[in-house]
């Protein structure tokens, strides 16, 4: 059945009844042991992270587990033939980092043997409370990661995995996780995630990809903006725990009057600035929108699409204490293209988007405007057609605009394929037909 809105999948629907022919499975079974003493670890959860090379989440992560028993053995029955991968979960109680195996199994073949080391860690404990009030927050999450080049990474014999909601803020606002000693990060992400500013603290930890907030680190490369605050942590080898506080700080609100071309009140619309890293769309009732978390020391956007004026405006709002915040619409402008290649063929389905990290460097670079044609999700982002064509409506005029492409691969994956910046600047009212284009990558001829 097609979907009524055409920017979903097409949904598939079964009856309330139904015959489903399980396919075969394979046993995987060994013993769990710490890496140092050898000695076998009792009650570590074994649970499905992929099955069959699929990931699961939500209630199907950990559909197929078990538990190791007294002597650390564990059988792990469910597995589907094919690559899976398998997290190991200790107690709570107990700091052995998240650990991740393959196992690999194939049809009429024996149980498959694999034992499993996990690695000791070292506390890290604190609390997590607004600054403004002192009271702990309610509900978030703890997550670990370790720097790549850390050298205590290289000896840990089953490589880390990934939980994001293991370990979790208590009632009272502390929390526990283990970590490696060297280099790391731990982050912490409240459930409130518009109450706060994201990324907090990654200004102060070296290492980061350049002009952007992320990290080289494992389990996965850290994404600043994931999470509202980061913190650094380098224990030393012999260290018990370590104590680390997350002060959460809510920054002051402001208030920005929207106007048309004669300065008249505008009624509502949609605009990016309500949180200083967020770029996803929000909507806004009467002629004034809300600005959350501001700071002196950091700078805010703030850009407004009004589909029924067909006008756009944008303000940056800077320096301490400021006021009398307006900002003014005019006209949007328009582009249209055609994504190729070097030999000249159409890229079809590609998706195109904002690069994020020019943003940062300079605030003469706007965000693109909200995709009016996809109507669910945060109408990010623009596709091209099967003949390579796109069309962007409601740019910011005298504004640079730097836009990127991308593909989804047939394994899920995105593919950057280049950016492409829109010069000279557009003027109110502009319609530009860019022709044929090539996104090209940094430092490609």
């Amino acid at each position: 059945m097609e979907s009524r809105k055409p920017s979903l999948r097409k949904i598939t629907y079964h009856p309330n009844s139904f015959t489903h022919v399980a396919g075969p499975s394979l046993p995987v079974e060994g013993v769990v042991r710490d890496s140092k003493t050898q000695k076998p670890l009792p009650g570590i959860t074994l649970q499905s992270y992929h099955l069959a090379g699929h990931r699961m989440s939500g209630w199907t992560e950990g559909i197929v587990h078990t538990v190791s028993d007294k002597k650390g053995r564990y059988r792990l029955e469910g597995l589907p033939i094919g690559k899976n991968e398998v997290l190991c979960l200790s107690p709570l109680d107990q700091p052995y980092l998240i650990s991740k195996f393959v196992a690999e199994t194939e049809a009429g073949g024996t149980p498959l043997q694999k034992n499993i080391e996990l690695t000791r860690g070292i506390w890290v404990e604190g609390r997590a409370y607004d600054k403004d009030t002192d009271e702990p927050i309610e509900g978030g999450r703890v997550e670990y990661f370790v720097f790549s080049d850390n050298p205590f990474r290289k000896s840990i014999k089953t490589p880390l995995g990934h939980h994001s909601r293991r370990y979790l803020l208590q009632p009272d606002g502390t929390y526990r996780i283990p970590v490696l000693p060297g280099r790391g990060i731990v982050t912490m992400m409240a459930d409130d995630h518009m109450k706060y500013q994201r990324g907090s603290g990654a200004e102060n930890i070296k290492g980061r990809y350049n002009h952007t907030y992320a990290f080289p680190t494992v389990p996965y490369m850290l994404a600043a903006m994931n999470f509202h605050i980061l913190a650094e942590v380098n224990p030393t080898e012999d260290a018990k725990s370590i104590q680390l506080d997350f002060p959460f700080e809510v920054g002051r609100s402001l208030k920005v009057k929207v106007v048309d071309q004669n300065g008249k009140p505008v009624q509502g619309g949609q605009y990016v600035g309500l949180m200083d890293a967020f770029h996803s769309w929000q909507s806004f009732n009467g002629d004034e929108l809300e600005i959350r978390g501001y700071r002196d020391e950091k700078p805010r956007r703030v850009q407004v699409f009004h589909e029924g004026l067909k006008q756009v405006g944008y303000l940056f709002i800077q320096g301490n204490n400021p006021t009398n915040l307006i900002i003014r619409l005019e006209p949007w402008a328009e582009i249209t293209g055609r994504f190729v290649d070097a030999s000249g063929v159409p890229q079809a389905r590609a998706q195109i988007g904002n690069v994020y990290e020019s943003m940062l460097d300079n605030p003469e670079i706007v965000s693109l405007p909200p995709n009016i044609k996809k109507q669910t999700g945060n109408m990010m982002g623009f596709d091209t057609d099967e003949n390579g064509r796109f069309t962007i409506t409601g740019l910011v005029p005298g504004k640079i605009h730097r836009i990127s492409a991308s593909e989804t691969r047939k394994n899920g994956n995105g593919y950057y394929l280049g950016d492409f910046a829109i010069d000279p600047p557009l003027k109110p009212g502009e319609v530009r037909d860019l022709g044929d284009i090539q996104f090209k990558s940094e430092g490609a001829e």
